[in-house]
């Protein structure tokens, strides 16, 4: 089974690697080929150009559609489903016209932004690196004033579906 990644830092690579062994030790007729390559999207891109991508890949949630357009890459047979254990909301970023197509490696926040008008007028302490989920539901709901089409109010949507609240 052959297997592409983007390499990380040594820690991050080393796991990956332990993985791969544990998997092949648990799975003695199953072997992984591949690399964690520093250029794995020119990668991925050139092997999906030559109609050979990796059996086991990542792939980003807004790449995924192009992919699947591409035949890059097939839905989850539903035996190996297991996309129900996700939040509602999370599931369609993994899914094309309804169909799962592989499952997250993670989930992270990028960035947080804030618009320090809203919380002057809420009269809300600013975000601080020592901030918890519960400090910033109480700042979103104190600068929400109409809920169905603030983009903050959505915000408070995101942080629930992530298990925060």
């Amino acid at each position: 089974m052959s297997i592409l990644g983007p390499a990380g830092r040594a820690a991050e690579n080393q796991f990956i690697q332990d993985q791969i062994t544990a998997f092949e030790r648990a799975n003695p007729g199953l072997r992984l080929s591949g690399a964690l390559t520093p250029d794995y999207r020119t990668a991925l891109a050139d092997a999906v150009a030559a109609h050979t991508p990796p059996d086991l890949f990542l792939v980003w949630s807004h790449e995924l559609a192009d992919l699947a357009a591409d035949e890059a890459i097939l839905p989850i047979p539903a035996t190996y489903d297991r996309t129900a254990s996700l939040p509602g909301p999370l599931r369609p970023a993994f899914q094309v016209d309804g169909a799962p197509y592989c499952l997250p490696r993670d989930l992270s926040t990028l960035a947080l932004f804030f618009n320090p008008a809203l919380f002057d007028r809420a009269e809300a302490a600013y975000p601080t690196p020592l901030w918890t989920w519960d400090d910033l539901r109480r700042a979103a709901t104190a600068t929400t004033t109409q809920r169905d089409s603030a983009p903050h109010g959505r915000l408070i949507a995101v942080i629930t579906v992530l298990g925060a609240l």
